[in-house]
């Protein structure tokens, strides 16, 4: 088995941070057996993403078509790139990024959001 493989990276921006974005985005990793990361840049979330291929568009259609009610995707970048090997998906601590950042105001939690 190779130390690297195909990955694809994800660069997400718009109101994805305080809205249940990441852990959204494990749960679907975890649902179309992709592994990888998902961490907050400040400006964007950054999702790297390995897997099948077919499951990988499967997951790709599902940041943009099952993202939480509070989340507003304005962009979604797409670039692949060879990485390390991952064997799990995991949500990474937040990293300060330069750049504009839309945080929600504070907001009660949504029925689907308790689920």
């Amino acid at each position: 088995m190779s130390d690297v493989c195909a990955s694809v990276i994800f660069n997400i921006s718009g109101v994805v941070q305080g809205v249940g974005f990441r852990p959204f985005v494990s749960r679907i990793a975890q649902k179309y057996r992709i592994c990888g990361r998902v961490i907050n840049k400040g400006a964007f979330v950054e999702v790297i993403a390995q897997g099948e291929s077919e499951m990988l568009e499967k997951f790709a259609a599902a940041l943009k078509n099952e993202a939480p009610v509070r989340a507003d995707i304005v962009n979604i970048e797409r670039q692949t790139a060879l990485l390390p090997r991952m064997s799990e998906f995991v949500i990474a601590e937040s990293e300060g990024d330069k750049g504009e950042i839309f945080i929600p105001p504070d907001i009660a939690t949504c029925p689907a959001c308790r689920k």
